[in-house]
């Protein structure tokens, strides 16, 4: 990464925490899972759902260390919004 890139990556990052406030209600009729689902398929182009059932059936070890990152960071997504339902239903 050279000097350039890591300005980019300085600029992202202060401008990160408004960015995915506008995303939150960009997609405000979505909840959860979906909702970051999403954001992340208009912003990045890339599907987590279909990388993960893709990862499940394909043998291609290139790039494997990132794809479980994604998909572990995946499952933990989906953990937190069934936390998020349970203490809703509790209240």
């Amino acid at each position: 990464m050279d000097e350039s890139d890591k300005i980019v990556l300085d600029i992202i990052e202060t401008l990160y925490i408004e960015w995915l406030e506008i995303q939150k209600k960009k997609y405000s009729d979505l909840e959860g899972y979906d909702k970051y689902k999403k954001i992340i398929l208009d912003t990045f182009g890339y599907d987590i759902e279909r990388a993960s059932i893709e990862q499940e059936r394909n043998t291609d070890f290139t790039k494997l260390e990132r794809k479980l990152q994604i998909m572990k960071l995946n499952q933990k997504l989906k953990e937190e919004e069934k936390k998020k339902k349970r203490k809703r239903r509790n209240k």
